[in-house]
């Protein structure tokens, strides 16, 4: 079996069911960049929209974690097993959180 080159077997690569990807789509707002984004289904893929039409798509890369080109890494948070909110990591911005919305 292939290794990290320490021994270990490399860690399994996540990859997200339809369930998975429906429970991060949604609203979400921050107070401090004062920007809402939209989190939505699009061809079976995850992508985050911001007004007025950048549309980005998202590669998961962990459980909750997602890659998204030209924001940054996106990491979905929970509170009692349901995502309650979201920070957004890129360059110089270590964790700008937007909550969920209803």
């Amino acid at each position: 079996p292939a290794t990290d080159g320490r021994g270990a077997p490399p860690p399994a690569v996540f990859v997200a069911d339809a369930a998975d990807l429906a429970a991060y789509t949604g609203r979400y707002a921050s107070d401090e960049a004062e920007v809402e984004v939209v989190v939505a289904l699009e061809g079976g893929q995850l992508v985050l929209k911001r007004r007025p039409d950048t549309v980005l798509r998202m590669r998961a890369t962990a459980r909750d974690v997602f890659a998204v080109p030209s924001l940054g890494t996106v990491t979905f948070h929970r509170r009692d097993g349901a995502i309650s909110n979201l920070g957004v990591r890129l360059d110089r911005v270590w964790d700008l959180r937007f909550s969920r919305l209803p």
